[in-house]
């Protein structure tokens, strides 16, 4: 760890002294204190107290410190002024070691501790002022020129109204990060000793209702205040890690993972493997949102997830072909085909959208691997002749399967950088304002387009995933036109180990190896639901011949 001492040592501050010698021979002359008296009437949060160090130059500094302002005015004048008055403002390291000294003796902390700090910084603002320059300049000039704020909820009740704090400060000022205390009362109660599963659902529940309006658009932040011994305070940190930490991928985890344990009771007729897919299912329609689809976090607020529903629906489809009795698996079947109909798919383009607001019209364009998925389950869930399968079958036939070449391994890499630094540039852009806002839009869009051109050059394997499954539904001319495509190139790019590589979004080769192997599952039809769905009975395969693949 570096410390102040190690840095006071360092050439970085002998770089400062030589600085503070620019500044003209001064002395400290005065200080002063000054406070809000009446903390119920103060036009700013916190009260703070703010102190004034004046050299007999004339020129001053000011520094700050909350929240006893009375004892911390008295400690200011009785013990501090005497140490400070006829002293060089500039040696800011000897006074800061001399009252730190002077304090340790005294206390490690309180009021002592927060007046050394607020001494600290009107010194260092006295100095800069005298040299005609910032701060920053004297500590080694900018190093994060951008930082990402949160609000501090002081005064404001999130525990009643936790969305409406948050819209308004993404709506005012674009902030996406907010600090709340929700577990405070629960310490209180408890003297930190202790939390009872009521306690914890309190705590939650602000935080549920945050993440299932936003999802994963903003960043929670949780402050304990020191109330909790550790036992307590690591429940805690787990209950709210499930709900906050892993809300965003939960509802592809929890999807998948459902899926699977559909597909292995249907085929083992394990009962622990059904008990386990009743509650999974369960849980799948409970986060379905009223209007049909899912988004992260299963929260249903104002965004839906075509790629997040697609994961559901085929849960939804496996678990009613292995013979789920929940009797709520119908309706939530019958609200995922209204949503892929009426919401997810845009009539205009002939394809399905990645995401949007529910309870509207798609105002955004379709993707290829979009209309797969919404293409595939509108099949899986019994659809097949629907127009908007028909219109996306039509627009499938635009897709390539083809491998990437030698440079893509290394382009999926620099693609993830190169949409980091895109999607800050298109966050500046969004805020800009008056004539810088056409420059920021501009370079945001050479920004993207330079990380899509990357992009474009890994395998494309989860949009091969519901391709795949979508012509292989249909059958005919339009199966057997992609399965020679498809099969070549994944015999061709299977390494000798089995596994293969370069799949989209830099995720390695298991995720790249298992996507393929599920789109291979196509030819044997042994998961239920890889089955046409017309087809009436399960059919295994009786040899590895039933479909076959010419390379040449």
């Amino acid at each position: 760890m570096f410390h102040r001492r190690d840095f006071i040592a360092s050439a970085a501050a002998a770089a400062l002294a030589r600085a503070a010698t620019g500044a003209p021979a001064m002395r400290i002359a005065a200080i002063e204190t000054l406070y809000w008296p009446d903390s119920a009437h103060v036009p700013f949060s916190p009260n703070w107290t703010w102190v004034r160090i004046i050299s007999d130059r004339g020129v001053s500094g000011v520094g700050e410190t909350y929240s006893r302002n009375p004892v911390q005015a008295e400690l200011i004048h009785t013990a501090v002024a005497g140490m400070l008055l006829k002293r060089d403002p500039r040696d800011i390291e000897r006074i800061w070691a001399d009252l730190y000294h002077r304090f340790d003796y005294q206390v490690a902390g309180g009021a002592e501790m927060r007046v050394l700090s607020a001494v600290d910084l009107a010194l260092w603002d006295l100095l800069g002022k005298a040299l005609d320059a910032p701060v920053h300049r004297l500590l080694g000039g900018k190093a994060n020129p951008r930082i990402r704020v949160y609000n501090t909820c002081h005064g404001q009740d999130f525990m009643k109204d936790p969305v409406g704090i948050m819209r308004g400060l993404m709506d005012r000022y674009g902030v996406q990060a907010i600090k709340i205390w929700p577990f405070d009362a629960a310490g209180r109660r408890a003297g930190g000793q202790y939390i009872t599963p009521a306690g914890i659902e309190e705590g939650l529940a602000p935080v549920r209702r945050l993440r299932d309006s936003f999802g994963g658009a903003i960043d929670i932040l949780l402050e304990f205040h020191s109330l909790w011994n550790l036992p307590a305070l690591l429940v805690q940190r787990k209950s709210a890690g499930t709900t906050v930490a892993a809300t965003v991928h939960l509802a592809y985890r929890h999807g998948i993972v459902t899926y699977a344990i559909s597909e292995g009771y249907a085929l083992t007729k394990i009962m622990a493997l059904k008990e386990a897919m009743e509650k999974a299912v369960q849980y799948i329609i409970d986060g379905q949102q009223p209007q049909g689809g899912f988004n992260y976090g299963y929260s249903k607020g104002d965004r839906f997830d075509m790629s997040v529903s697609g994961w559901q629906f085929q849960a939804l489809k496996a678990a009613k072909m292995a013979g789920c009795t929940n009797e709520r698996l119908d309706d939530a079947i019958a609200k995922g085909v209204e949503f892929l109909k009426r919401q997810a798919f845009n009539a205009s383009d002939g394809g399905f959208v990645y995401a949007d607001r529910p309870g509207q019209p798609p105002t955004v364009r379709a993707s290829m691997s979009m209309t797969g998925a919404g293409t595939l389950c509108l099949q899986l869930l019994g659809y097949s002749k629907a127009p908007e399968v028909r219109a996306g079958l039509k627009f499938l036939e635009a897709a390539v399967c083809e491998w990437p070449k030698e440079q893509a391994a290394r382009d999926a890499q620099a693609y993830v950088v190169l949409d980091e630094r895109a999607k800050q540039l298109e966050e500046e852009a969004r805020k800009a304002q008056g004539e810088a806002k056409a420059a920021a839009e501009e370079k945001a869009k050479e920004a993207r387009a330079a990380a899509n051109a990357r992009k474009a050059k890994t395998a494309a394997v989860y949009a091969w995933y519901y391709i795949t499954q979508a012509k292989f539904q249909e059958g005919g001319g339009t199966w057997e036109d992609w399965n020679r495509m498809f099969a070549r190139q994944l015999i061709a790019n299977q390494h000798r180990d089995g596994h293969w590589e370069q799949g989209e979004w830099s995720q390695g080769p298991v995720y790249t190896t298992t996507m393929c192997v599920l789109m291979l599952e196509v030819y044997y039809r042994y998961l239920p639901t890889y089955k046409k769905v017309e087809d009436a009975p399960e059919v295994k395969a009786t040899s590895d011949t039933d479909v076959s693949v010419d390379i040449t």
